[in-house]
């Protein structure tokens, strides 16, 4: 039987685990299968098991030489549950659609079967649970998140980095009319949960369809954005740990920044790789704009491509952002995975330093 631990290695580990015969596909839905009895019911983060399908594909890879299996070797992969796999039900997010079940996979789950990979289950938190990203610890160089003990409290990182640098701005007392806004919901399942489909208005008088329950925090975040819109502040930031998919852009320890203002990118990169709390200017990409249009509202609040995700995410806040003179929005992790001098595991104050110093350099007398 495999060892409990394997849940703690990185994917790439895990694939030469398997590629020496070291262990095998069906070992590892045997951990993985305990694993989940053992936690999932903590953090919800696998609502759709299908290990009879896995054991299945991962039996037919075993009767081919381990050379022949593919690229990934018969590594178990969690994908987002939005994802069609032949013969699993794909709920939305949503109880109300717990009798879909495709009759055929998507390309993606295609492509990663054909390379070696085995589904064994349909993830709802990919940034903060036992995700959908696992497989891109082989293709690109993100955490493996099969090690499902942490939980959604990440999700409020931006928040704490608010709070942080508001805090440093007042003890520091610059010459700053500071405004701090933290919006915050329950995220939760229940009668009056949103779904799937769902068109909810805005304070900024533009309606939002629901493309993607998952997307939760732009949804509360627009409105913080629109509130803090009408003061026509001189500046305005705001910071989220929004997207995966700026983690597999960027990594875990650089923050992506998106704005519109040039004279701004500039100053704040440079003066966050002063601090040693670097950030990375990422595109407002205008042309991909079409992609978060919807027949039934304003705006979706997810593009229809599977691409960029980070940029849509951006690209959906700045409609709400139409009279601050200037605007930047950091998508952060906000996390330490591993130890690194001064930094433990655990929640990780990205950006605080480099904000304190921007608006130190731009505003003390």
């Amino acid at each position: 039987m495999a060892d409990q631990g394997l849940v703690r290695e990185t994917a790439v580990a895990i694939v030469g685990k398997l590629k020496s015969g070291e262990v095998t596909p069906l070992d590892l839905l045997e951990v993985l299968e305990k694993r989940i009895a053992e936690v999932d019911g903590k953090v919800n983060a696998l609502p759709t098991l299908c290990f009879d399908r896995a054991r299945k594909h991962a039996g037919e890879l075993m009767k081919k030489p381990i050379g022949d299996r593919g690229l990934l070797a018969g590594l178990p992969i969690p994908i987002k549950d939005l994802t069609n796999v032949a013969g699993v039900r794909t709920t939305q997010g949503s109880p109300i659609y717990k009798d879909a079940v495709p009759s055929k996979s998507d390309i993606l789950v295609e492509h990663l079967e054909n390379n070696g990979g085995v589904i064994y289950a349909k993830s709802n938190t990919p940034e903060f649970g036992a995700g959908a990203n696992t497989f891109n610890e082989v293709f690109g160089p993100t955490r493996n998140p099969w090690d499902t003990s942490r939980s959604a409290a990440g999700s409020s990182g931006g928040a704490a980095v608010a709070l942080a640098v508001a805090q440093l701005v007042m003890d520091a007392k610059l010459p700053v009319r500071l405004r701090l806004l933290l919006p915050a919901v329950e995220n939760a399942i229940s009668a009056n949960s949103y779904r799937p489909g769902d068109v909810l208005d805005t304070r900024k008088g533009l309606t939002v369809e629901i493309g993607n329950t998952d997307a939760e925090g732009r949804v509360i975040l627009c409105d913080a954005l629109a509130l803090a819109d009408e003061d026509k502040p001189e500046l305005l930031i705001d910071m989220a740990t929004l997207t995966g998919a700026a983690r597999v852009a960027l990594g875990p320890e650089l923050p992506a920044l998106f704005t519109a203002d040039d004279t701004l990118a500039r100053e704040l990169v440079d003066i966050a790789a002063q601090q040693g709390d670097p950030v990375w200017r990422m595109p407002l990409w205008s042309a991909y704009e079409d992609e978060l249009s919807s027949k039934i509202a304003d705006v979706n609040n997810v593009a229809s491509s599977s691409f960029s995700g980070a940029i849509f995410g951006a690209l959906f806040l700045q409609r709400f952002v139409t009279e601050a003179r200037s605007w930047a929005h950091l998508d952060l992790y906000a996390w330490n995975g591993k130890e690194r001098p001064g930094r433990p595991v655990g929640a990780e104050p990205q950006t605080v330093r480099a904000l304190y110093a921007f608006l130190k350099h731009r505003y003390a007398r």
